[in-house]
């Protein structure tokens, strides 16, 4: 009887305890206050319950060993929906739930054949640093398959954040709020602390690790270390491994700003030559720049504006790349001259024309830039604002000055998809002068011709005063093939020279406007093989002064101004190498001069009354003879009786000399 008295009062206590428990007040629950510590173990088949008081969201610490591999222990609690969570032996897991503020049971079932032993912590919901009470990393073991961990801490005000991020073994990715933050963490390369600080807002944030779902086990850590502020630039991310197989094919990176900026993003990707990332940029939920696919090897480049407030990077794999890539993307303020800017770009094997590297870039003033370009591999073409400046560079590099107005501008590379790579290199600097001067000279790469992606270039020639300018082209390619030329005054086309065949010297007569001028050159459409050229633009010279050319029979005329600086008689001495062809002076007008030269190495000195002032000289080559090499120089004979004697010199002692007057209407 004794003893039953004793089992009634000890069940009396137990009842008084359990009802006491049941019906306590609610209270609020300690940051990070402990709600639950247990371990144990339990036989093949048990079920067991604990008992505890919540109040918060709940982060359980759920770790299971023993017994043989796949052998698992559930956890689930006695709320709505029954939440729960199952660790395999071996394993180290966490998951969350929000616990009320009352008594709660907690069901621990071993449905294996193997007796497993058991640790179990629930933290209540704890404000960063802390996860927990003496609680700043987390860590856990995940295996293949299996649950995928997830808490919720408390940023208790907004700002930066560094995450340090390990790897022991395995590989996994962190993912906040769902995807704000998604980032992978491979064990030998986790990314250092100062390379993974993201911008948290102040409140309830989610933490997710996946493990990578090939890997048998990844042995993870999660710390995190509120550091304040928001993000600057320039800023950069990298990863060791993204796409390929099984592994994780993205990542998205937040960026925080206090102000909006324009921004330079460069990309370089390592890893298989047919295998590709491709860079997103966000500026809150909206996608505003998408790059074009990043082979593995090449550096590539893109521009775009972050704003004020919250934006975002996201790096995404191709789907079916054949293995994991490593990428670096920086994303850097517009910079100011001078610069240097450099990539390696693919052809048309991995870009179909779309594979173009594009920055901005800040001119301080009005002015000649310097700009040195070079390839070691392959061919492209530099371009500044479209059409305004258009060079085609080769591994001979090149060298040449531009006039660039002040503000913005944006430059892009453009490789030659014809060609497998190319590595090129682009440095810009002010240069002295302000603006050109005559006279001007350029060269070219190679345009045009079977399996060359570029036809034309555009040379910008910016002068502080018009003037009238004679313009010389030498063209080297096939003599059937041939080269547009035109001039433009601003955006208005002045001259065009339809067909500059290879192996021509030609001479055209145009005009410059002050400020902005244009030279294009294209490729004719049909050409067999590639082309170059060289041209200068000259004042319009004054008598002395000669010039030569080589013309095809089928070209055209070539034409430049002269000033003659006094009325009277002038030698125009006229010399064929090869081929035929005579001089016009000033056609279509009433003081039109002809005059023929026929036979090769003919040396024929012509007498011409000029009047004071600007003429145009013509030479027509015979249409009937292949090809005709000629010079011109002209002198003054003798000025009109009002003019002072001028002493002229002999002509070129080689050749047949012809002495043909010419008198006015002739």
């Amino acid at each position: 009887m004794k003893f039953r008295s004793h089992l009634a009062s000890a069940f009396l206590v137990i009842a008084v305890a359990l009802a006491s428990l049941s019906t306590a007040p609610a209270r609020a629950a300690e940051a990070g206050e402990v709600f639950v510590n247990s371990t144990g173990t339990l036989l093949a088949g048990q079920r067991t319950t604990i008992e505890f008081y919540g109040g918060s969201v709940g982060n359980l610490q759920f770790s299971v060993s023993g017994g043989a591999a796949g052998d698992s222990v559930r956890a689930t609690l006695q709320l709505e929906g029954s939440p729960s969570w199952t660790a395999r032996t071996g394993e180290t897991v966490w998951g969350y739930a929000n616990i009320p503020a009352q008594r709660v049971l907690l069901t621990l079932e071993n449905s294996s054949a193997s007796v497993l032993s058991y640790g179990l912590n629930i933290y209540g919901l704890d404000t960063l640093p802390r996860f927990g009470e003496n609680l700043t990393t987390l860590s856990g073991v995940a295996q293949s398959q299996g649950l995928q961990s997830a808490v919720q801490v408390n940023a208790q005000q907004s700002g930066l954040y560094r995450f340090a991020l390990g790897a022991g073994a395995g590989s996994y990715q962190l993912v906040v709020d769902g995807g704000a933050v998604i980032k992978t963490v491979v064990a030998g390369a986790a990314p250092s602390s100062d390379d993974a600080t993201y911008f948290l807002a102040a409140g309830v944030h989610t933490l997710q690790v996946i493990q990578q779902a090939s890997v048998a086990t990844t042995e993870w850590s999660v710390a995190v270390q509120p550091v304040g502020g928001t993000d600057a630039l320039p800023a950069s991310e990298e990863s060791a491994q993204l796409g390929g197989g099984a592994f994780f094919a993205e990542e998205r990176i937040p960026l925080q700003l206090a102000t909006a900026q324009p921004v330079n993003i460069r990309v370089a990707v390592a890893g298989g030559a047919t295998d590709s990332v491709t860079v997103e940029l966000y500026n809150g939920g909206e996608k505003i720049y998408t790059s074009s696919p990043v082979f593995g090897g090449e550096v590539a480049w893109g521009s775009s504006n972050l704003v004020a407030g919250a934006n975002a990077l996201r790096v995404v794999a191709k789907n079916g790349n054949a293995a994991a890539l490593r990428y670096a993307v920086q994303i850097t303020p517009v910079a100011t001259t001078p610069m240097s800017w450099e990539g390696v770009s693919f052809g048309a094997t991995q870009h179909a024309g779309d594979g173009i590297s594009q920055i901005a870039l800040n001119f301080p003033s009005d002015g000649l830039y310097r700009f040195t370009l070079g390839a070691g591999v392959g061919r492209y073409q530099l371009v500044l604002n479209g059409n305004y400046l258009r060079r085609t560079v080769t591994t001979a590099g090149a060298e040449f000055t531009a006039f660039v107005a002040a503000g913005s501008q944006t430059l892009a590379v453009v490789q030659d998809t014809a060609q497998v790579q190319t590595t090129w290199s682009v440095a810009i600097a002010p240069a002295e002068q302000v603006s050109d001067a005559l006279p001007f000279s350029s060269r070219s790469g190679t345009l045009g011709g079977a399996g060359n992606a570029f036809r034309e270039e555009w040379i910008p020639v910016n002068v502080a005063a018009g003037a009238p300018v004679n313009l010389r082209i030498a063209a080297s390619g096939a003599a059937t093939d041939a080269l547009l030329f035109e001039v433009y005054n601003a955006d208005s086309k002045v001259y065009t020279a339809e067909k500059v065949y290879g192996g021509e010297v030609f001479w055209g007569s145009s005009a410059l406007t002050a400020g902005k001028n244009l030279v294009h050159v294209v490729a004719l459409e049909g050409n067999v093989g590639q082309m170059a050229f060289e041209f200068s633009l000259n004042a319009v010279a004054a008598v002395p002064s000669s010039w030569g050319g080589n013309s095809r029979g089928t070209g055209l005329q070539s034409t430049i101004s002269l000033n003659a600086p006094v009325s009277g008689t002038y030698l125009v001495t006229i010399t064929v190498e090869s081929g035929a062809g005579l001089v016009r002076i000033d056609p279509g007008t009433t003081q039109s001069r002809t005059r023929g030269v026929s036979p090769t190495s003919t040396v024929s000195v012509l007498r011409v009354p000029l009047k004071a002032g600007p003429h145009t000289f013509v030479f027509q080559q015979d249409a009937a003879v292949e090809a005709t090499a000629w010079s011109v120089s002209t002198a003054l004979r003798k000025a009109d009786e009002t003019e002072p004697a001028v002493v002229v010199p002999p002509p070129p002692s080689s050749g047949v000399k012809l002495f043909l007057p010419l008198s006015i209407g002739s």
